[in-house]
C-alpha cells in the first residue's frame, strides 16, 4: 500500500495496475510503477469530468443496447469505477441498482465511448 499524492491509498499486486478508492469511485491506473505526476493529473481531470462522461456513457448505452428491461433505463446507471489505461484510453464502469449480477463497462477513446460490454 502506498499513498499517491492527490489520490490517496493505492495498492498493486503486480506493480503495473494500481488501485484504490477516490471520491467514492474505485480507480485503477495502469502504470509501470507508481503513477507519475502527469498520470495523476490526468486521473484527477477524468474524475472531475465523471458526471459528463457518465452521461455520454448512458446515451451510448441507449444506442448500443436495449435498456428498456432495466427499471428507469440507462439513466439510472450509477458510477462505480474508472480504469485508466493511457492518456487517451480509459474504461468507465457503471452499475444499475436493479442488476445485482454485473456491471456495464464502457471503453472510451479520446473522451468518446466506443464500446459497451456487460460483465458478470
Amino acid at each position: 500500500m502506498i499513498t499517491i499524492p492527490s489520490l490517496g491509498e493505492f495498492s498493486s499486486y503486480d506493480n503495473h495496475w494500481w488501485s484504490g478508492p477516490v471520491r467514492d469511485v474505485e480507480v485503477s491506473v495502469q502504470s509501470a510503477g507508481p503513477p507519475a505526476e502527469e498520470r495523476i493529473k490526468h486521473v484527477i481531470a477524468l474524475l472531475d469530468r465523471l458526471p459528463q462522461l457518465a452521461d455520454r456513457a448512458r446515451e451510448f448505452a441507449k444506442t448500443q443496447r436495449d435498456t428498456s428491461g432495466l427499471p428507469g433505463g440507462a439513466e439510472t446507471l450509477e458510477i462505480y469505477g474508472l480504469s485508466v489505461r493511457s492518456d487517451d484510453a480509459f474504461e468507465l464502469e457503471l452499475l444499475h441498482p436493479a442488476d445485482e449480477d454485473g456491471f456495464y463497462r464502457f471503453a472510451f477513446r479520446d473522451d468518446e465511448p466506443i464500446r459497451l460490454v456487460r460483465e458478470d
